[in-house]
């Protein structure tokens, strides 16, 4: 049987490389144009079986970025000032920094002790756990934002094992709260995600925000995050009540005391909340204050940061980031993104602020089938920024809106973060098309009905 899983994956393979390795060779005899310019096909040529071998994995995806960096210098399509600009600005050493927030933080135990905090607090019942598990991401997601969903996920998964709970939809409800919990707050807490996207929105324009900008534009997704909560423990909800109470009360016994590692962990979370909360005055890139101040961690009187936390970063993450940055800048340089927009113009002149989103977020979700969020982001920002700017609307809620429709999936294949918390074999099938299914309706409504008049009365529309 294992051979013949074997061949098979082996015919896969084959046949995804077939494809990466066709599809530049007919774009290359594809004759250029005025719009078509060399150019812009030796660019398609490298940048579409790259987008390929991000969707398909068959390499790991910081080799691909690299290799696309390089391929853009070596064949001239831009200089090499543009094709490895990303490594010159904030976001590669952003992700670093919260990467190592996120290790530090987890190795000393904080993270758990927050974690195990919220679910007391709140009972320890099934409902409980949901809105533990609620009330927990967005403590967590303030001390190191969109870093904590490999905790989560284990926390998620050692719940259902204290209450001996097999594949069935209550597990899948508990797994699948903890992925929404360590990331829907990112949704209204600035995170390196969102700063992805404003970077390679600024090869066209530059755009900064604020942490509290940032909150004030999204406080509907406050309520939006809350609502899916809801909806979870609605459709999961068990016919016996469940406790997990006393588990969880001896788990948090077993952590003893906060130690001195701990209230150092909050000192360092401390200093960056301080300065993410007065960027007005000091003026620095909020992006550069999530890079440095982790690194606190290893000077005196904080010295708790390990040659083990800098280790275990995941700088492959970091190299993919960065080299999907690559795509957009690229696209700038050549004025893809530019022909895009004036191709689309002529659909959305005229209609309103209504359309516009709704076609916006129809557009992500279909490409979200076939593309990583990143490779979304490298693909669609740039021309959504030119149609943004071209329709007289401000980029930032497009960008809001693109961050949120990234994350409507209905199956665990299309993000990555999500197969951590589906590996553990506790959610089937069934139960994530229909938990993610009723999500995506839902995002689609709360975006028109609630965020985008929203935006509209503060003046970002």
């Amino acid at each position: 049987m294992s051979e013949i899983s074997k061949t098979k994956t082996s015919r896969k393979e084959i046949i995804m490389w077939a494809v990466v390795i066709i599809i530049p060779i007919i774009i290359m005899m594809t004759p250029t144009s005025e719009s078509f310019t060399p150019e812009l096909r030796k660019y398609a040529a490298i940048t579409l079986p790259s987008i390929l071998l991000f969707v398909f994995n068959i390499i790991p995806n910081a080799v691909t970025a690299i290799g696309l960096m390089i391929l853009y210098t070596v064949f001239n399509v831009v200089p090499s000032t543009v094709a490895f600009a990303a490594w010159t600005g904030f976001i590669p050493w952003m992700v670093i920094g919260g990467f190592l927030l996120a290790n530090v933080l987890d190795r000393i135990g904080l993270l758990n002790r927050i974690a195990y905090w919220s679910i007391l607090k709140t009972g320890g019942t099934y409902n409980g756990i949901i809105a533990g598990l609620g009330l927990g991401g967005i403590i967590l997601n303030i001390l190191a934002p969109g870093r904590v969903y490999v905790a989560f996920a284990a926390l998620a998964y050692g719940i259902c094992r204290a209450l001996n709970l097999s594949i069935s939809k209550e597990s899948a409800g508990i797994m699948m709260t903890g992925f929404i919990s360590s990331w829907f707050p990112t949704f209204f807490l600035y995170n390196s995600n969102f700063a992805t996207i404003q970077s390679i929105g600024s090869a066209v324009t530059d755009i900064p925000v604020t942490y509290i900008q940032y909150l004030y534009h999204n406080v509907p997704y406050v309520i939006w995050y809350f609502l899916v909560l809801w909806m979870i423990a609605k459709i999961t909800k068990p016919k016996q009540e469940l406790d997990v109470k006393d588990f969880v009360a001896e788990e948090y016994e077993k952590l003893g005391k906060t130690t001195v590692e701990e209230y150092q962990g909050i000192a360092v979370t401390g200093i960056l909340l301080l300065f993410l909360l007065t960027t007005n005055i000091h003026k620095i890139n909020i992006g550069w204050g999530f890079a440095f101040i982790p690194f606190l961690f290893f000077l005196p009187g904080f010295k708790i940061g390990t040659v083990e936390d800098l280790r275990t970063i995941n700088y492959q993450m970091v190299i993919f980031s960065t080299g999907a940055l690559g795509i957009g800048q690229a696209a700038s340089h050549l004025g893809l993104g530019t022909m895009i927009a004036e191709a689309l113009m002529p659909i959305l002149v005229g209609k309103s602020a209504f359309f516009v989103f709704a076609a916006v977020w129809v557009t992500v979700v279909i490409a979200k089938f076939f593309l990583t969020p990143l490779a979304v982001y490298a693909t669609l920002i740039v021309p959504l920024t030119e149609i943004a700017l071209s329709l007289n609307i401000d980029p930032l809620p497009v960008y809001y809106a693109v961050n949120v429709a990234t994350s409507e999936l209905l199956l665990p294949y299309q993000w990555a973060l999500v197969l951590i918390f589906t590996g553990y074999g506790l959610v089937a099938t069934k139960d994530f098309i229909k938990i993610w299914g009723i999500k995506m309706a839902m995002s689609i409504v709360f975006l028109l009905a609630i965020a985008v008049p929203y935006w509209m009365f503060i003046g970002l529309i």
